[in-house]
């Protein structure tokens, strides 16, 4: 009887928690760390409610379905990557002196935050590769704004005859990512998951910023107009 008592002790401690926080903001804070450890096929609406001591219906009541529940992670995430890259933008808009050297740091910057959020970005490359289709409706239904950015400088400096011409905006931007972007979290993940000290620190030197600027130099250096 103690036992029962102190259990129902415990889940009654977490539910008062819970709801004198913000219940939304306790879910979606649940469902990212369970989206980052699980993905989404493995992300259980059932398990986040008992860990946050927060019943099924609340969850039914704020969020509806488990889709809408996604959805809403990633505008959570997507909207912490906005708030920085926003700000990233609006002193490169403010420093750079042409439409290429908005490029050069927008792609150190976007190389940055690959490095510091590479865990999550790692995952998001899992649920790709694997075909989740949870993963593409919420593209889908929200297109990455730092894509129609870069979209928009990569053109301009096209439109400038700045960098090639012969490559569609889209090629660009996977050359462009492909170096900077998803080559930086690979390396981070093995290097994390290695427990060899040397090969972390053989990753440490493929990550180190010194690094990075030159690989930015070598993709724009091939993106150079040849016309």
């Amino acid at each position: 009887m103690k036992k029962k008592k102190k259990i129902e002790k415990g889940q009654n401690e977490r539910a008062t928690r819970s709801f004198n926080g913000n219940v939304f903001e306790t879910l979606l804070v649940e469902g990212k760390n369970h989206f980052l450890l699980h993905g989404i096929s493995g992300l259980s609406v059932r398990r986040i409610a008992e860990q946050t001591g927060i019943n099924l219906g609340s969850f039914v009541y704020h969020f509806k379905t488990k889709e809408e529940f996604v959805q809403l992670i990633f505008q959570e995430i997507y909207a912490d990557f906005l708030k920085d890259f926003d700000g990233e933008f609006e002193k490169i808009e403010s420093s750079a002196t042409s439409p290429v050297q908005k490029l050069e740091r927008l792609l150190l910057a976007l190389s940055r935050f690959s490095d510091e959020n590479y865990q999550l970005l790692f995952r998001i490359l899992l649920e790709i590769s694997a075909g989740e289709p949870g993963i593409f409706h919420v593209f889908a239904k929200n297109p990455p704004r730092h894509v129609i950015v870069m979209n928009e400088i990569i053109c301009e400096c096209q439109k400038q005859k700045l960098i090639r011409s012969d490559l569609t905006p889209l090629q660009i931007y996977f050359l462009c990512m492909s170096t900077v972007g998803a080559s930086t979290v690979i390396a981070r993940q093995i290097g994390h998951a290695s427990p060899n000290p040397k090969v972390k620190k053989k990753i440490h030197s493929l990550l180190a910023k010194k690094f990075a600027k030159t690989r930015m130099d070598f993709v724009m250096s091939g993106l150079k107009s040849v016309g």
